[in-house]
């Protein structure tokens, strides 16, 4: 869809009462394109003009219509469209009214309650699977190291950033979302550094200095429970400092 395209879409939206918030979602409402980036937007309308907006034709925008009751709940920590929760951050409606794009800024950050939930079962996910890759160094299973810090980055991913009150972002804006607000652990480019050396090279020292910043977030904000339970664990096989 053009840009003129959309234009119009939201000179439509804006006209008519029944329309709570239009929003560009994805990489082009974020600012964050490229010449093959899809225009993908959500309609929040007023529950009897859900089945009018929905009968439109959007071109090619991808549209997601809803109406207000169903947005109340939508893209929600622990709903089947969780998964969308990241889209919602750092998104600037282009139809505004009822407190739309208030609900957007909610969305786009995790409530304490959820993100303290969404932390701590990845916080116990990473320190499990780097200590099940150093078990598998010892024994010499190279293609378990590298599945095992794969499976380790995803979700030392999500811990930092529920640590923050974050969704996880997207990883192709990864390196985007840390510029336009750093972790407080530890500077982007050192970070980026070392989650390339995981991921790409299966490097086990890296993975502990990243497993050094997790301890360092949750002892910043005082989640240390998961921790403290795996410290007897990590102990065995955790590199020990250089004596010299």
């Amino acid at each position: 869809m053009s840009e003129s395209a959309w234009a119009r879409l939201t000179d439509a939206a804006r006209s008519d009462g029944a329309v709570i918030g239009l929003v560009l979602t994805g990489g082009r409402g974020k600012g964050v394109w490229t010449g093959h980036s899809d225009w993908d937007g959500l309609l929040v309308v007023t529950d009897a003009a859900v089945d009018r907006w929905r009968d439109r034709d959007p071109g090619d925008l991808d549209l997601t219509v809803l109406g207000t009751t169903a947005f109340e709940t939508y893209a929600e920590p622990f709903t089947s469209f969780a998964w969308r929760g990241y889209d919602f951050a750092r998104l600037t409606a282009a139809v505004d009214r009822g407190g739309f794009q208030a609900a957007l800024d909610r969305k786009g950050r995790l409530a304490p309650r959820a993100a303290e939930v969404i932390a701590d079962e990845a916080i116990g996910g990473a320190l499990n699977q780097i200590y099940r890759a150093a078990k598998n160094q010892r024994d010499g299973a190279a293609r378990a190291v590298r599945l095992d810090l794969v499976e380790f980055v995803a979700y030392l991913l999500t811990s930092l950033f529920a640590l923050e009150g974050r969704h996880r972002p997207y990883n192709k804006l990864l390196a985007w979302d840390l510029d336009q607000e750093r972790l407080r652990a530890v500077a982007a480019d050192v970070f980026l550094a070392d989650v390339d050396a995981v991921a790409g090279d299966a490097d086990l020292a890296a993975a502990w200095r990243l497993e050094a910043v997790l301890e360092a977030s949750c002892a910043s904000v005082g989640v240390t429970r998961t921790l403290a339970d795996w410290e007897d664990h990590l102990t065995v096989v955790r590199p020990r400092p250089d004596a010299s």
